[in-house]
C-alpha cells in the first residue's frame, strides 16, 4: 500500500517556518539591544509589544541593559543637542537674561520666533546656559495698558461710578481692550465681569477729562485694590506664584512711572498730591546707583560677605557714618528694577574702569594684589565651610535638602567667581609678557585663542574670558593650562589626586543640582565612580546605587553620616587654596 494522506514535503515546510521565525525573532532581538524600543519594533514586525516582550524574553534578553543602551545614546543625544542650543544661541539667552526677562518669557520668544525647536529642548538649553535670570519678575507681568485699565477700573470703583456700557463700546480702543479681556479671563473671569471691568474703565477716564482735577493716592490705590480682588474672586496669590491683576501700585510705580507715583498721576492726566515725592527732589542720579552697587561689591569681596540686600542695607548704614550718603536698598531696586541687575550694572561699572585704568608699573605691588586675592578666599572658604556646617547642625535632617542645594551651588559658585579674578590677576603681576610667551610655547594653544595672544600679546585678558577660565583643565582644578607662574603651579601639582577629584564630585554635584538633567545625573556618577576608584578602602566615598544618580539621591548621600561626605568634598576647596597661597608666596620671594 502506498502512504497515502501523508506528505513528505510538511517537515521541510516547518523547518522552513521555523528557520524564518527564528531569523525574525533574532532580528527582533538585535533590533531591540541596538536602541529600539518594544513599540518600534513591534510596529516594524506588524506585531503587538507584548508578543514582542515574550519574544525578547524566550531569547534570554537581558532588557535592562537594553533599555539603559536605549538611556545612555538619548542622554548622547540630547548633550549634543543642548550643546547645539548653546552654541546657536547661549548669547541671545544671556542678552535676554540681562534685560530682566524670566526664563519663561525667553522660553516662550523662542517658541514664537524658532517654533521648529522643541519646547523641551528650548527649556533645557536656556538651563543650561547657566545665565542668571531675574527671580523678581512680576512686574513684568502686564503690559502697561493693562496696567493702566487697572488704574481707571480701580479708581471708578473708589469714585462709585456707573459705567455707559454703549458709549464704551462704540469709543473704547479695541486692540487695547481685547488685551485686558486677555488676561482677565485668563484669571478665570466671566465674560460678564470683564465687561463690567471695561465699561467702568472707560467712564473713570471720561470722569477725569470732565474733572482734570481728579486725585488718586497710592494708598487708595492698594486699599481698593484689595476689595477688587476679593470681589472678583481672585487671591492675592495666583497659582504660577505671581500676584494677580490688578497689579499693586509698587508695579504701577515702576512700569508706569519709572519708581514715582507722581509720574503715574502726571502720564494718566489725574492731579499730583504736592505731599509725596517730585523728581526734582531725587537726591541720587544714575551715576550715583552704579558708584554705590560697583562700591559695594568690592566692599563684599574684600570682606568676603555675600552680596545680598540685607548686607547692602548694613553697608550703607556704615557709609553714612562716614559721611558718604548712599541709595536705599529700596530705590535701588526700582533704579534697577531687580536685586541681580543692579549688581550686574555694577560688575560692568567695575569691570570698565579696570579696562580703563593703566596696568602698575611696578610688579612688586601687583603680586601683593594677587596674593592678597588667594588669602581671603582661603579665610572665606574656611568660614563659609564652617558656618554651612553649623548650620545643618541646627535643623532637623529631614529638612536639610534645601540647605545642601544652597550650600554647595553658592560654595562651588564662590570659588569659580574668585578663581577666575586669581587667575587674571596672577597673569598680570608677572612682567613683561612671560606668562603669555609660556602659553603660547603650549602645543594645546591653537587657533583664535593662539592668533589672539600673538596679535595683542599685551592683553591676555582678552584670551581670559570666565567660560575660558572655568573650562582649563577639562576639570582639574590643578591645570592653569601654563598660565601660572611655574613656582606657582608646582604647589599646584603637588596637591594629591584625590583633592583633585573630590573638588570634581563637588562641580558635578552642583551641576545636578542647578540643571538636574540626564547628562549632569550621568557625569556625576562618572565622577563619583573616580574618586570611589582612589579612594577603595573609603566606604564614605561610595554610592551603592547603580545608574545615573537623581537629586534626591544625591542630597540622601550627602546628609547621611552625619555630612562628612559633604564635609569631605567641600574641604577640597580650602585645600586649593592654601596651594594657590603658597603657590603666590612662592612667587613673590
Amino acid at each position: 500500500m502506498g502512504d497515502v494522506g501523508v506528505d513528505v514535503e510538511e517537515p521541510v515546510r516547518r523547518r522552513g517556518r521555523r528557520s524564518r521565525h527564528q531569523e525574525r525573532d533574532e532580528a527582533i532581538r538585535e533590533q531591540y539591544v541596538s536602541g529600539q524600543t518594544m513599540q518600534e519594533v513591534a510596529d516594524a514586525y506588524g506585531l503587538t509589544r507584548q508578543r514582542v516582550q515574550q519574544i525578547l524574553e524566550q531569547a534570554g534578553t537581558d532588557i535592562h541593559r537594553a533599555r539603559q543602551v536605549r538611556q545612555d545614546a538619548k542622554a548622547e543625544q540630547q548633550a549634543q543637542e543642548i550643546g547645539e542650543f548653546i552654541a546657536g544661541h547661549g548669547a541671545t539667552v544671556a542678552r535676554l537674561a540681562s534685560t530682566g526677562m524670566s526664563a519663561g518669557e525667553t522660553a516662550e520668544r523662542f517658541a514664537l520666533f524658532l517654533p521648529a525647536i522643541p519646547a523641551g529642548l528650548v527649556r533645557e538649553g536656556i538651563a543650561a546656559c547657566g545665565v542668571p535670570f531675574d527671580s523678581d519678575i512680576q512686574e513684568f507681568k502686564f503690559s502697561p495698558l493693562v496696567i493702566e485699565a487697572a488704574v481707571w477700573y480701580v479708581l471708578g470703583r473708589i469714585l462709585g461710578l456707573s459705567g455707559d456700557d454703549g458709549r464704551a463700546l462704540a469709543e473704547y480702543d479695541l486692540s487695547e481692550a481685547r488685551e485686558v479681556a486677555e488676561v482677565l479671563t485668563g484669571a478665570g473671569l466671566s465674560t460678564a465681569s470683564v465687561a463690567e471691568v471695561l465699561v467702568l474703565a472707560h467712564a473713570a477716564r471720561l470722569h477725569v477729562e470732565a474733572h482734570p482735577d481728579t486725585g488718586l493716592s497710592a494708598q487708595n490705590y492698594d486699599a481698593m485694590r484689595k476689595t477688587v480682588l476679593a470681589d472678583l474672586g481672585l487671591t492675592e496669590h495666583s497659582k504660577k506664584g505671581g500676584a494677580p491683576w490688578p497689579p499693586t501700585s509698587q508695579t504701577v510705580r515702576k512700569r508706569l512711572g519709572q519708581g514715582l507715583w507722581a509720574e503715574v498721576l502726571a502720564r494718566l492726566g489725574l492731579q499730583r498730591d504736592t505731599r509725596g515725592r517730585q523728581p526734582g527732589g531725587v537726591l541720587f542720579d544714575r551715576e550715583d546707583y552704579l558708584t554705590a552697587m560697583a562700591d559695594f561689591l568690592a566692599h563684599c569681596t574684600a570682606t568676603s560677605q555675600p552680596s545680598s540686600n540685607d548686607v547692602y542695607a548694613a553697608w550703607i548704614t556704615g557709609e553714612e557714618r562716614a559721611g558718604r550718603n548712599r541709595p536705599s536698598p529700596q530705590a535701588v531696586r526700582l533704579e534697577f528694577r531687580s536685586w541681580t541687575a543692579a549688581k550686574r550694572a555694577g560688575l560692568a561699572r567695575t569691570a570698565a574702569a579696570a579696562a580703563s585704568t593703566p596696568a602698575p608699573s611696578v610688579p612688586r605691588r601687583s603680586n601683593a594684589t594677587a596674593a592678597s586675592l588667594s588669602k581671603v578666599a582661603l579665610h572665606h572658604a574656611q568660614q563659609e565651610l564652617a558656618a554651612g556646617l553649623e548650620e545643618l547642625a541646627t535643623v532637623r535632617l529631614v529638612e536639610t535638602g534645601p540647605l545642601i542645594e544652597r550650600f554647595v551651588r553658592t560654595y562651588y559658585e564662590e570659588f569659580e567667581f574668585r578663581r577666575r579674578g586669581w587667575l587674571r590677576s596672577a597673569v598680570e603681576r608677572e612682567p613683561g609678557q612671560d606668562a603669555v610667551t609660556r602659553r603660547l610655547a603650549n602645543p594645546d594653544c591653537k587657533g583664535k585663542e593662539r592668533k589672539a595672544l600673538e596679535a595683542r600679546p599685551d592683553r591676555p585678558g582678552d584670551v581670559l574670558t570666565d567660560a575660558y577660565i572655568d573650562k582649563l583643565g577639562n576639570g582639574d582644578p590643578r591645570d592653569t593650562g601654563h598660565w601660572l607662574h611655574p613656582a606657582a603651579q608646582a604647589e599646584l601639582d603637588a596637591l594629591p589626586d584625590e583633592v583633585a577629584q573630590r573638588f570634581r564630585v563637588l562641580k558635578e554635584a552642583r551641576n545636578l543640582l542647578t540643571h538636574d538633567s540626564t547628562e549632569s545625573a550621568l557625569r556625576l556618577r562618572t565622577a563619583v565612580d573616580a574618586l570611589a576608584a582612589l579612594t577603595p578602602t573609603d566606604p564614605l566615598l561610595l554610592i551603592r546605587q547603580t545608574g545615573p544618580l537623581s537629586r534626591r539621591q544625591l542630597l540622601s548621600w550627602l546628609r547621611a553620616a552625619n555630612f562628612q561626605r559633604l564635609q569631605l568634598l567641600a574641604s577640597s576647596v580650602p585645600q586649593l587654596w592654601q596651594a594657590m597661597v603658597t603657590g603666590d608666596m612662592a612667587v613673590s620671594d
